[in-house]
């Protein structure tokens, strides 16, 4: 090997051209507020279709709307979707947008789901990504297609996912769940060879 490069010295840093600003603190972002055994003011995002569960969704809607938090409807376009009512639902985002915007728990709602959605790269990645970021996880019996697709079977399932069945006690536990802010054990188990 030769002798080291010469390079020359370092720049001087550049000074900022504005002074800083103590601002108050925010309650609505504060990590300390907010924290474990605390889930106002954060966000569910619920990846849905076309004949959603009319029902199951309210239910999850009362249940964050009671605890203080938000949710989020992804579905695989921003034109929206129909829930199993008929009704036209607004979503917040699509698929593609939805990974990097939704940072919270996920739910899996109620749809005609179906091989289109299953077969979905984004929406596999969606709930694949949920699941090792240990998130808790909300489904219906309906998304068994995508957590197979997306290599969750039966055998990956824990005490961090949640079954909801339409009725305010499941979409409640999820909720309460969702106040630890991760299921850790998670995280472990994935981590044993």
């Amino acid at each position: 090997m030769g002798d080291a490069p010469d390079f020359p010295s370092c720049p001087t840093l550049a000074r900022c051209g504005c002074t800083a600003t103590d601002l108050a603190p925010s309650p609505a972002l504060s990590i300390v507020r907010n924290g474990p055994e605390r889930f106002a003011g954060r966000r569910v995002g619920a990846l849905v279709s076309d004949g959603v569960d009319a029902g199951t969704l309210a239910s999850l809607r009362a249940a964050l709307e009671a605890e203080g938090a938000m949710l989020q409807l992804v579905a695989p376009t921003v034109g929206g979707v129909r829930d199993s009512e008929g009704n036209e639902l607004a979503v917040d985002g699509s698929w593609p947008g939805a990974v990097g915007a939704v940072r919270r728990r996920r739910h899996r709602s109620r749809a005609r789901w179906g091989r289109a959605v299953a077969a979905d790269h984004r929406a596999r990645t969606f709930l694949a990504d949920a699941h090792a970021h240990a998130k808790f996880i909300a489904r219906t019996e309906t998304a068994a297609a995508l957590f197979a697709a997306a290599g969750l079977g039966d055998d990956a399932l824990d005490e961090g996912h949640h079954l909801l069945d339409g009725g305010a006690n499941s979409a409640e536990a999820f909720i309460a769940a969702c106040r630890g802010l991760r299921h850790w054990a998670r995280t472990e188990a994935m981590a044993t060879p």
